[in-house]
């Protein structure tokens, strides 16, 4: 998802054709950067069918490891301009996958109670984290910075979809075309430092030049501490 927060665009009226988007499977830092490479470049392959028509190539590090060596950083960056696949980075994130192991003991549960307690706290949640990551993102990159949200179709997510949109989007968030967030400064900076930490782009920048962010929204902290204790024994 990319969007912005906070600020009323002026929204242009012509969009680009889709753009292409590629992940290898395999993380930092369990493997060489020969096997890294080998896998995105089996990814590449499997996708040039839809690939092949899109304007632009982007890739995303699997869970945002960029290397966790110097040498490792700069091979794996080496591969990926010489397949043309530009490397691009989420800037915010939901924590979607807590709330869904949560829900999932609440409805294993049947508990009704629950059940409400998890859909209503994750609006107030999602929100709140986004506006926080939104400060560092502003920060890094200025007030025009476009945020890449990033969502996964967990069980949970797919129950509270359109409940989450709608607060959103009554919150002033406008979702706008995944170009608009592709500025050069934020795609340079993707895989920019060593770092195999999980942190979204600005937090990894932050973290990198001595600076750390706060990971969780320090508002609504007690609540992702909550929501955590209510999802022990489920995974995934």
């Amino acid at each position: 998802m990319t969007c912005r927060y906070g600020r009323n665009p002026t929204r242009p009226k012509d969009t680009q054709p889709p753009v292409s988007c590629g992940r290898s499977v395999k993380r930092w830092p369990d493997v060489t950067a020969d096997a890294f490479i080998d896998d995105i470049h089996r990814a590449d392959t499997a996708l040039h069918p839809w690939a092949q028509s899109a304007p632009r190539r982007l890739f995303r590090h699997p869970l945002c490891h960029w290397g966790d060596t110097l040498e490792k950083l700069a091979q794996v960056n080496g591969a990926l301009a010489s397949a043309d696949l530009t490397p691009v980075d989420v800037t915010s994130w939901s924590y979607e996958w807590v709330w869904n192991r949560a829900y999932r003991n609440a409805v294993e549960a049947c508990d009704a109670n629950a059940i409400v307690f998890v859909k209503d706290s994750f609006l107030e949640f999602s929100i709140a984290q986004l506006r926080h990551d939104q400060i560092g993102l502003t920060e890094a990159f200025g007030p025009d910075a476009v945020a890449i949200a990033l969502g996964h179709n967990v069980p949970f997510f797919a129950d509270i979809a359109d409940a989450f949109f709608a607060h959103w989007i009554a919150e002033g968030v406008e979702f706008v075309p995944l170009q608009e967030a592709l500025t050069p400064d934020v795609v340079s900076a993707t895989g920019s430092v060593v770092s195999s930490k999980f942190l979204p782009l600005p937090q990894k920048l932050a973290d990198a030049g001595g600076k750390p962010i706060a990971q969780i929204a320090p508002d609504v902290a007690d609540l992702h501490t909550r929501i955590t204790k209510l999802a022990v024994g489920q995974t995934g």
